[in-house]
């Protein structure tokens, strides 16, 4: 039996911002849009943005970390680049790790992408 990820769930201040961020940025496809949430597939898993439940109550990235695979990392880069998303700053090995894009949504959210292996 092989475990996968289904979802990972986000809390976003700004649901129209991290949609522009997510889907117009990176590319990730809506599949659902309601008041409350916003439901983007990634690959085959699914990212859930909502907004915070308790009234008054503001979304932290703090601790917070989302790593996406793509097949063509320069290739991406230089997508993310164009669409004004990433900058040199954003591409490297950071921590003697892989080569990746790191990046911030727009709630804070730590955003790495890295090539499929």
């Amino acid at each position: 039996m092989k475990l996968s990820v289904h979802s990972v769930a986000l809390f976003s201040n700004d649901l129209e911002r991290s949609e522009d961020f997510y889907v117009d940025g990176l590319g990730l496809h809506v599949v659902e849009r309601t008041h409350e949430a916003l439901r983007l597939l990634a690959g085959e898993t699914l990212l859930v943005l909502h907004r915070p439940w308790r009234p008054g109550w503001k979304a932290s990235a703090q601790d917070i970390f989302v790593t996406f695979e793509v097949s063509d990392l320069e290739s991406y880069y230089s997508l993310l680049v164009g669409r004004a998303i990433a900058g040199p700053e954003d591409y490297g090995s950071f921590e003697g790790g892989p080569m990746r894009i790191r990046l911030k949504d727009p709630d804070g959210h730590e955003i790495s992408i890295q090539q499929r292996a």
